[in-house]
């Protein structure tokens, strides 16, 4: 039997006190959910393959269920539409699963798990969460919104209320042939497509920048060209945001803002018109005090300030700097300390709990790279007006309270697996002093 054809089935683990289900209450209310009463929340697991009822029930009493402490129901999941309606779902029921790609480490090791155990005939597994909304009576809630803004992240995860369909991972495979993209002969609208089709994240000026070079070779690219044109010109890899070339718009007069009612703000035309002075030299700025009021431009905050002030104090101590994966510095005669900040501006923006992950673990990983010993690491969060709206944000974006709460949850699980340590509260972090203007996440790490 093929594995589109294996049948699959559905199982539902609920625990007799989940603490999670106090934590997603707690966050609801603090998002303004206040009319929601309670929150039950289920663990749901995907199977896809050849099993008769007992090696099923075998298989969730030995690896998907912790008997004492849990219940479990199955059953096989029949063809449907998404989201419809089944006897026993109730009416607010959300389920959150990932998006078809991303990776789902909990099914990798059911699989794994599963064949160790001698259950040979799964071909495929997946998992996800239900939730179940109690609403106090009389009240409701968006479930849409509240998916939305807590249960779920549009990025990596998909939600349905009532529920969902499993989706599986195709097997991955080396193929022999080479696809040839015909990049020489498209137009503007056939450039961004084909970024968008192969997720490259590349804007026009830089699918035509490609072009111009393979026009000027007098031939197209293949398929792992294009992939590796898109890794190298990624944000990860070569920083566009620091060394992009930034706008200064004009400050406004003390007091006045862009609220309702405002003028709204210039033009893309009218800002590049006004945008013809150079970059300041360092130490010059056009803040408050400054005699200018027109637009400027900054050529890279990388090489005007962070380099630059680097490179103009010129400490005799700093061995090497922005020359390998972390800064080295002299400490005395015996010792050398290495030092790296990294900020995870976008990814904490839209996925905030990967998004702190990462950059935790990037500077410990780069610490390493200079062969150094991890002994300290610090974060830095700051965030966006509190009293912006869902409604305010970019289209992507979470909201500051939901990066805070993610954020602070992601530094801990990443940081207390490097042993004990002290670990501030979300209010402590808040009454250090972050700075709330913007949304950025700093995390650094120290080496010896």
């Amino acid at each position: 039997m093929s594995q589109a054809q294996d049948p699959v089935f559905r199982i539902q683990v609920r625990s007799h006190q989940d603490p999670r289900a106090g934590v997603y209450l707690q966050d609801a209310h603090l998002l303004g959910f206040t009319q929601i009463d309670r929150i039950d929340l289920e663990d749901l697991y995907f199977i896809q393959g050849s099993l008769d009822s007992a090696s099923l029930e075998s298989l969730v009493h030995s690896l998907l269920q912790d008997p004492i402490t849990q219940t479990a129901v199955w059953e096989e999941v029949r063809p449907q539409a998404a989201g419809s309606s089944h006897p026993s779902v109730p009416a607010a029921v959300i389920e959150v699963a990932y998006r078809p790609g991303v990776t789902d480490p909990v099914a990798d090791e059911i699989l794994r798990a599963s064949g160790e155990l001698g259950f040979l005939g799964i071909r495929g597994a997946s998992t996800g969460t239900r939730f179940t909304i109690h609403t106090r009576p009389g009240q409701s809630v968006d479930l849409g919104q509240l998916a939305q803004r807590l249960l779920a992240n549009p990025v990596i995860q998909r939600c349905q209320t009532g529920l969902i369909q499993p989706v599986f991972p195709l097997p991955a495979a080396a193929v022999g042939t080479c696809e040839i993209i015909p990049i020489t002969h498209m137009d503007d609208e056939q450039l961004m497509a084909l970024s968008q089709d192969r997720r490259a994240a590349l804007d026009l000026a830089e699918m035509r920048a490609i072009q111009a070079y393979c026009r000027s070779e007098n031939r197209d690219l293949t398929d792992i060209e294009f992939e590796m044109l898109a890794q190298t010109w990624s944000e990860h890899c070569v920083h566009k945001t620091f060394k992009a070339r930034i706008t200064i718009l004009p400050p406004l007069p003390l007091g006045e803002g862009r609220g309702e009612g405002a003028s709204p703000p210039p033009s893309l035309e009218e800002v590049k018109a006004e945008v013809s002075s150079p970059p300041l030299p360092l130490g010059e700025g056009r803040g408050e005090g400054s005699s200018t009021g027109q637009a400027g431009g900054l050529d890279s905050l990388m090489r005007t300030y962070i380099r630059a002030a680097t490179e103009a104090i010129a400490a005799p101590w700093v061995i090497s700097a922005f020359k390998d994966n972390a800064g080295i510095i002299q400490f005395g005669d015996d010792y050398e300390v290495s030092f790296k900040v990294e900020t995870h501006n976008h990814p904490s923006a839209i996925e905030p709990f990967g998004g702190a992950n990462t950059g935790v673990g990037g500077v410990i990983r780069d610490v390493i790279g200079v062969s150094a010993k991890p002994i300290a690491a610090t974060d830095v969060l700051c965030f966006g007006p509190q009293d912006a709206g869902f409604e305010d944000l970019p289209a992507g974006l979470a909201t500051d309270d939901r990066l805070e709460l993610s954020d602070h949850q992601r530094v801990r699980a990443r940081r207390s697996r490097r042993g004990p340590e002290y670990h501030p509260s979300a209010e402590e972090a808040q009454r250090a002093g972050t700075a709330r203007v913007s949304v950025a996440v700093w995390h650094s790490g120290f080496g010896r």
